[in-house]
Parts: C-alpha cells; sequence; structure tokens
C-alpha cells in the first residue's frame, strides 16, 4: 500500500488526556452562593463526611463540576432560602425521595434527617403517605431502605460504645 507523503507507517496511540490536576482547591473557584452551600451542606452532613467526599474529588475537576453546582443550586439557593424550617425542609426531601423511588440517595437523607431530629416514626409516617399517593412500591422501597438505614446505625453505635 503507498504511503502518502508526510506519514509514517507507525501509529502514534492518541495522547490521554485527563481531568485530574493535583493539589486543586474546589473552595478556590466557587461562587458565593456555593460557599454558603457548602456551609450549609457541612451542617446537614456533618465537616467530617463533607470533608471526605470532597477530598475523593478533589483532583478531578469533572466531578468537581457537579459538586460545586450542587453546593451551589441545591444547598445553598434551595436549602439555603427563606420561609421553611430544617425540619419542614428535612420532611420534605424524606417525601420526595421516596415518592421518586430514589432509594440510592435515600441513606444519606435519612441520616440527615435523623440528625435534624426526625424520628424513625416520622419517617414511618411520611412513607406511608407516600403509599397512598405515589404508590406501594415506592413507600416499600423507602421503608427497605430506612430499615437497612436504621440497622447500619444501630450497629454503628453498638460497636461505638464497645469501644
Amino acid at each position: 500500500m503507498p504511503q502518502r507523503k508526510g506519514t509514517s507507517r507507525k501509529t502514534k496511540s492518541p495522547s490521554r488526556k485527563t481531568n485530574r490536576k493535583p493539589n486543586r482547591k474546589p473552595n478556590r473557584r466557587m461562587s458565593a452562593m456555593a460557599r454558603k452551600g457548602l456551609a450549609i451542606r457541612r451542617e446537614l452532613r456533618g465537616s467530617q463526611e463533607v470533608d471526605r467526599s470532597m477530598a475523593e474529588i478533589a483532583d478531578d475537576d469533572f466531578l468537581s463540576t457537579f459538586f460545586e453546582y450542587t453546593h451551589e443550586a441545591c444547598f445553598g439557593a434551595v436549602w439555603g432560602r427563606p420561609g421553611l424550617d430544617t425540619r419542614t425542609r428535612h420532611l420534605l426531601t424524606l417525601t420526595i425521595m421516596a415518592a421518586l423511588g430514589q432509594a440510592a440517595g435515600l441513606e444519606s437523607v435519612i441520616r440527615r434527617a435523623l440528625r435534624g431530629g426526625i424520628s424513625r416514626e416520622e419517617m414511618a409516617e411520611v412513607f406511608l403517605r407516600v403509599y397512598s399517593y405515589a404508590g406501594m412500591y415506592a413507600s416499600w422501597s423507602a421503608f427497605e431502605k430506612a430499615s437497612e438505614t436504621f440497622r447500619l446505625i444501630d450497629q454503628e453505635e453498638a460497636e461505638g460504645s464497645q469501644a
């Protein structure tokens, strides 16, 4: 096969570009609303958990974009609005997540709600309302995830008290 002028038979593998930039500081580029959201997220989830999750994505610009937007839009603009107290926000979040069948994210929402003063009994009432208005399977999924989360929390507390 004839070779074209200016080309070689050797093929170069495409360069692999990465989104990773070592020592990137996610807070450096955050908007004021994103910083507000990050502070609210720390209040809701605890600084240790937030620091752990931020460290996991700290040098990945692609994932950092998602978290910065989440801090700004979800925690800053929505959780930071006046008009509803934190307790009501927790109850609404539980309801919405359960009604949408978002079991994957429900564990962290349940943990935040418990830290925010929502009792297990109140969660059961929320999930029963989901049954009536969003369907049996959405409710059952939420009950299952809550039960699993309660067992994990009870186990963590038991292990913590033995230490």
